[in-house]
């Protein structure tokens, strides 16, 4: 039986009849020569004729890109049974974007020619089934966001150069059996967002460049198994939120400098067997929201910076084992909102600067065992409901919370 050879010069040639044989394998092969790209979001992905083919277990026939090629975008994007890929000339190409996005059963990738490649974001992601992928030449790649998100049976990453990258966020999200962080050239890095999310196995990180960082939100959130916070420099990070959030194995640290970081909302947060941090060094924080909320094994509120910070809420609620905290310099904060709430071993808070407080909404509820607190002056508190409510063991509240200024709104 004669087989036919396509030569596709638009996405405008993909029939039905050409997909049959594509799914089917019945053809001596195919040349895309034009360059793929990545259409609006939806089933498609990309324009790619392999794309979605969801069928697809093996390719047994030749598979090239033409001179006009510059691009493997979404090249067998969707193929989620497909468990090999053949070697494809890759060489003109400088976009991997999403190449083998949602290849559920792929368990290894060739090493595809890719010296002249700029974009690698999500070029494996989601490939549940990758356990590991061979060295390529990525010296020109920028963009590796995305790039192995949710390979979750990933153990071993490549020496990659990353010299050129200026984003690696959520690089190795969900990566749940990576133990080890690969040595990475990072210094033009400036998003680390997400780049270690919910790598549950992770032990260790390497010394990373961060002289670069602006963003890394969630870098290293749930990453359940760490024990110890990076030796990193962090101090020109901007955005630090939700940094070690969920780090169960979390158990110390000293003097952590993130003297740049305006937003440290929520950054130990449910690290449930923190029990000591000695100093956070944040002057421009100007949120700090949830920074250790439920840490239930912290017994000392750590010394933060809080002078720049406006919106403290739940700062320590739910901090059950909690006994000490130090005075604070929060001229300028405004929101106290359930700040120390549910921290039921508490029994005596010191003199803080509430001058600026809006709101003071549950700021103690629930502190079971607080016996005392200083007599707050709060010229320009509007809201203070529940502020006392459940403390069982205070008998004496200030003066403007029994004399009238309470408002229960």
């Amino acid at each position: 039986m004669n087989r036919k050879y396509y030569v596709l010069n638009a996405p405008s040639e993909i029939t039905d009849e050409l997909r049959l044989h594509l799914a089917t394998g019945t053809l001596e092969g195919i040349e895309i020569n034009y360059s793929l790209q990545i259409v609006s979001p939806g089933e498609s992905v990309s324009d790619s004729p392999f794309c979605n083919l969801k069928t697809l277990r093996r390719i047994g026939f030749d598979v090239r890109l033409g001179e006009n090629c510059r691009s493997a975008a979404g090249l067998f994007a969707g193929c989620e049974n497909l468990e090999e890929l053949p070697l494809v000339n890759t060489e003109g190409a400088e976009d991997f974007s999403l190449m083998c996005f949602n290849c559920h059963r792929l368990r290894q990738v060739p090493a595809f020619s890719t010296g002249k490649a700029r974009k690698m974001r999500g070029m494996f992601q989601n490939c549940f089934s990758l356990a590991s992928v061979p060295m390529m030449d990525t010296a020109g790649v920028t963009d590796f966001s995305y790039c192995f998100s949710y390979c979750s049976a990933l153990r071993d990453v490549p020496l990659w150069d990353t010299s050129g990258a200026e984003t690696l966020e959520s690089m190795f999200d969900n990566c749940h059996s990576l133990e080890m962080a690969p040595h990475l050239s990072t210094g033009k890095v400036r998003n680390m967002n997400c780049m270690f999310l919910c790598c549950t196995s992770l032990r260790e990180v390497p010394r990373l460049n961060l002289q670069s960082a602006q963003t890394a939100v969630s870098m290293f959130d749930s990453c359940e198994s760490l024990r110890d916070v990076p030796d990193l420099d962090y101090s020109v990070i901007r955005k630090a939120s939700m940094m070690f959030m969920g780090c169960l194995s979390l158990k110390s640290a000293g003097d952590l400098d993130f003297s740049s970081a305006a937003d440290i909302s929520f950054m130990f947060a449910h690290c449930s067997s923190l029990e000591k941090i000695s100093r956070l060094i944040t002057p421009a924080a100007v949120l700090a929201r949830n920074t250790f909320f439920g840490c239930g094994a912290l017994r000392e509120m750590p010394q933060v910076d809080l002078s720049s910070a406006m919106d403290i809420s739940e700062i320590c609620c739910d901090c059950t084992a909690l006994t000490s905290v130090p005075r604070l310099q929060t001229a300028s904060v405004q929101n106290f909102n359930r700040s120390f709430a549910g921290c039921s071993s508490l029994e005596e808070f010191p003199e803080w600067d509430t001058d600026s407080a809006l709101n003071l909404t549950g700021m103690f509820q629930d502190c079971t065992a607080l016996r005392k607190v200083p007599e707050f002056t709060v010229p320009q508190a509007e809201i203070f409901k529940d502020m006392f409510r459940g403390c069982a063991s205070l008998k004496e509240k200030p003066f403007f919370y029994t004399r009238g200024l309470f408002r229960p709104l």
